[in-house]
């Protein structure tokens, strides 16, 4: 059913199942179960650091490097708020097929939002995110990954358990 199935996250995921008790151990085991992949964008991990809550930001990473999971670097960069090494620099045009300033929505995160939805679209079936904006603005684009929001994610991670013998 989803052995190959590649879902990004977005970085409110992380927040999700930070908050959520025994997420984190369903995703594992369901990752076990069927083997579809987790991917996040290297901008996830930019931007937990960059959390200002240090007991938040700590719960946050180490949900994060609990994750089952590859890292994926960003399909674009953006100086001053990539990693070096971690993104391909870019000419400005498409990444398949959507731009970089049509995906960037306003407000905080803009910038993060677009490389993780660019990235997605790029290298995964699936985006999960929490973002109504972000999400709004990659299917007006048409993105090519299908956009989940948290619930359904979680409702799939459900339908794994359930169809594997468990939950």
């Amino acid at each position: 059913m989803t052995a190959t199935r590649r879902i990004a996250l977005d970085t409110n995921v992380i927040n999700h199942i930070t908050d959520t008790p025994g997420l984190l151990d369903d995703i594992r085991l369901a990752i076990t179960r069927t083997g579809f992949i987790l991917v996040c964008p290297k901008m996830v991990r930019i931007e937990l650091e960059k959390t200002n809550d240090a007991t938040r930001r700590a719960a946050l990473l180490a949900v994060y490097q609990a994750l089952p999971k590859e890292e994926a670097l960003d399909a674009v960069g953006v100086w001053g708020v990539s990693g070096w090494g971690e993104c391909r620099w870019s000419d400005g045009g498409p990444v398949h097929g959507l731009t970089f300033e049509a995906t960037k929505t306003t407000g905080t995160g803009g910038t993060g939002d677009a490389v993780v939805g660019l990235t997605a679209n790029a290298e995964c079936d699936v985006l999960v995110t929490g973002d109504g904006k972000l999400n709004g603005v990659l299917q007006k684009q048409s993105a090519r990954c299908e956009i989940w929001t948290l619930q359904q994610f979680t409702r799939f991670i459900d339908q794994c358990l359930r169809e594997t013998g468990d939950q």
